[in-house]
């Protein structure tokens, strides 16, 4: 064999490994760049759904807060209302005739006595004279707008019917029932939503999860 031949010879040889191992290279080139380009599809997808997890959760966030800011304002609307009804009541009661004033009075003073022997009274100084008409009682002046303050001869038992403190405690029961409408019943109806939400992410899974079975 000539020495031309040889050499033709070892350089196809050569040509035909350096072809190899370019289409290997090509090869393994390819497959990296898939395998990249899923891992890349996926880590897309992924940051898609945790994004728009973040973003529903946002929304919810506002959306609570924007619920939360209109029952706020609700309650400081029903507040004033109590109030406005409150100083109404407050006037009329500062103009009950003498005849009024004195039946009710009359009906606190056996309020009193179903719970104590009433001895101290307790009244605005206006009214003294009426209230020492209504039995043999220590009648006393107190910094009160009407109604009364009584106690027992020890002065150890004490019920306060001033009208100040009825009103006060009618606000205070009125402002807590409506506390109670406003955000313990929404917080009730929010939670249910979420169990609903909760039960229907629970069987589109399941629904998806038979679908690829099926498959």
């Amino acid at each position: 064999m000539g020495l031309e031949k040889v050499r033709e010879e070892v350089l196809e040889q050569a040509r035909k490994q350096a072809d190899a191992i370019l289409r290997a290279a090509r090869s393994e080139a390819e497959s990296i760049e898939g395998q990249s380009r899923a891992r890349m599809e996926q880590e897309k997808r992924q940051a898609n759904e945790e994004l728009g997890i973040l973003l529903d959760e946002i929304e919810r966030q506002e959306l609570s807060q924007a619920k939360l800011d209109a029952r706020n304002a609700l309650l400081q609307v029903k507040k004033e209302l109590i109030e406005l009804a409150l100083a109404k009541a407050q006037q009329k009661l500062a103009k009950l005739k003498d005849e009024e004033k004195r039946q009710l009075y009359a009906a606190m003073l056996k309020h009193g006595q179903a719970s104590m022997k009433v001895v101290h009274v307790y009244c605005n100084k206006d009214d003294i004279l009426l209230v020492k008409k209504l039995g043999n009682l220590n009648v006393h002046p107190a910094p009160i707008p009407g109604g009364l303050i009584v106690e027992n001869e020890q002065q150890t038992v004490r019920l306060d019917m001033s009208f100040s403190s009825i009103l006060e405690g009618v606000k205070e029961e009125r402002l807590t029932q409506i506390h109670k409408i406003l955000f313990a019943s929404a917080g009730e109806r929010i939670g249910q939503k979420e169990d609903s939400k909760r039960e229907a992410a629970k069987q589109a899974k399941g629904k998806k999860a038979k679908r690829k079975i099926k498959r």
